[in-house]
């Protein structure tokens, strides 16, 4: 596989701390094995959530829980969620990355749920940060949901050949 110097260049700003850790949109050409790639190589672990066939809370904790390889005892409720996504003892790194892709489908199809999600999402970003360890979530495809959150573009990114 040809090296992506967007990935590489994404990679990067997130491992440097140029991309604060928090919650974020993402509308780039990037693939998640790139990008993943290229953060495995500085220690960081990638998590990619398909969302094409999330549309509700159980389809949410199931799709997560796979992504984040959760422990085969692990609940299918917000609590246990939030224990694991704040634990990730089963996969230590450096860094860490959530990339939600298709996020539009679940946000759009239970608001509420969702923002359950986002706030169990948002907390475990202060957790890691407060043990000085990033954890960012890329949204892909959150379309005309998620606008209050900041937006990292190819041009944010800046990557050169």
């Amino acid at each position: 596989m040809a090296a992506h110097p967007l990935a590489h260049s994404l990679a990067d700003k997130l491992v440097q701390g140029d991309i604060a850790p928090g919650i974020y949109r993402i509308a780039t050409a990037i693939r998640p094995a790139p990008l993943a790639a290229a953060l495995r190589a500085q220690g960081w672990r990638v998590f990619v959530i398909d969302g094409k066939m999330i549309r509700d809370k159980a389809s949410f904790l199931r799709a997560a829980g796979q992504a984040l390889d959760f422990p085969a005892y692990a609940g299918h409720n917000w609590d246990a969620f939030e224990e694991l996504v704040n634990d990730l003892s089963w996969a230590p790194a450096r860094g860490y990355v959530i990339l939600y892709e298709d996020a539009y489908h679940f946000a759009a199809a239970q608001p509420a749920a969702w923002q359950t999600a986002r706030a169990v999402l948002q907390a475990a970003v202060a957790e890691w940060s407060e043990q000085q360890i990033p954890l960012v979530v890329l949204l892909r495809k959150s379309w005309y949901t998620n606008h209050d959150l900041p937006l990292i573009a190819e041009a944010r990114i800046g990557a050169t050949p």
